[in-house]
């Protein structure tokens, strides 16, 4: 099966959560198994990124770090 991870958060009055909330059975209904996660240190785990096909950011005003940059990328 598929893998996606969802990273859910940021400002609330973009209504993040709602949003995860349309699109997860959609995801799921073409083929995904869909973890959903709450904060932006998921992407500082290369093992955890390298298992995904399809990540979907729904985040508004988050602070990325170098060090998740590296972990999402060929860079390191």
């Amino acid at each position: 099966m598929k893998q996606a991870l969802m990273v859910v958060g940021g400002w609330p009055g973009h209504t993040p959560e709602k949003s995860a909330d349309v699109f997860t059975p959609l995801l799921e209904d073409a083929g995904y198994n869909v973890r959903r996660e709450m904060s932006l240190d998921v992407f500082a785990d290369v093992d955890a990124m390298a298992a995904f096909d399809l990540i979907v950011p729904i985040w508004t005003q988050g602070a990325h770090s170098r060090r998740w940059r590296l972990a999402s990328s060929d860079e390191n």
